[in-house]
């Protein structure tokens, strides 16, 4: 089943419109992701590996919109694959070095990868849509990655610019890790209004030697999902096991088999 299966009300956004006039063939889940994602100043998107979280920030970017995608280096090649094939109406433009680094133009697509982050970053001159792909890499903020991620984020929102968050691990291994990277866009304190808050339903009690952290709480599992969407394999129809070809695909060292069971893991002992 595509989008020209879903219903009428979601069909007849400008969105689903322009996604008709591209022909491209999405799945209905897809459809509703995008008309989800772009109607969000700042978001978290935590599907599973290979559910389409790329196709759906792109689906989600207007016409003659202004992109940054921050990914790891090993992404940027597929990062402009995904471009040219979704939305052959933008123009993706790969980026290797620091001082490479510009606000793309109408209609363009700028890639660069963490380790080719500035330090700072001019005023954005306009409304852009950052595209923070794998921000789990983003998980401490004592790391110069943090830093310069979370200025290029807050450049961008600062100027009525969007922040987009993709990752098919957001808890890691603490829940202040989680904390870490919904403030990349702002949304820890949209979604649980303060750290306190945060710590009080995400199963935080102050210990002897600091914060300790047992299973989040059911009002907590509610506040996550004010700011983060997520679909499992399973869920859209994909099957929990992955096939040889994804198998073989390495991403940054880890086996896609590897990852997969990591992250069924982390939500199995956390939010699911």
């Amino acid at each position: 089943r595509y989008w020209r299966d879903w219903s009428s009300d979601v069909c007849s956004s400008d969105l689903v419109q322009g996604l008709a006039a591209r022909n491209l063939h999405m799945k209905p889940y897809q459809v509703l992701d995008a008309h989800t994602v772009a109607q969000r100043r700042g978001i978290l998107i935590a599907h599973e590996m290979r559910v389409g979280k790329s196709i759906v920030t792109l689906a989600a970017a207007p016409d003659s919109a202004r992109v940054v995608v921050v990914c790891p280096k090993t992404a940027k090649v597929e990062w402009v694959r995904t471009v040219r094939q979704w939305r052959p109406d933008l123009t993706p433009v790969a980026v290797d070095k620091s001082t490479e680094f510009r606000w793309p133009r109408d209609s363009e697509v700028v890639i660069i990868h963490y380790d080719a982050l500035p330090a700072t970053f001019p005023r954005s001159p306009g409304e852009v849509i950052c595209i923070i792909d794998e921000v789990h890499r983003c998980k401490s903020t004592k790391t110069q990655v943090y830093k310069k991620t979370k200025s290029l984020a807050r450049t961008a929102l600062a100027t009525k610019g969007k922040c987009w968050l993709t990752t098919g691990t957001p808890i890691m291994n603490k829940q202040p890790e989680l904390w870490a990277i919904l403030q990349l866009a702002g949304l820890g304190e949209e979604a649980f209004g303060s750290w306190p808050t945060f710590c009080r339903v995400m199963g935080g009690v102050q210990g002897m030697w600091g914060m300790e952290w047992n299973d989040p709480l059911p009002r907590g599992r509610e506040l996550l999902k004010k700011v983060m969407i997520r679909r499992t394999r399973e869920e859209v129809g994909m099957g929990s096991e992955f096939s040889y070809e994804e198998i073989c695909i390495p991403l940054d060292g880890i086996a896609a088999d590897e990852l997969a069971a990591f992250e069924r893991a982390i939500y199995n002992a956390g939010l699911t």
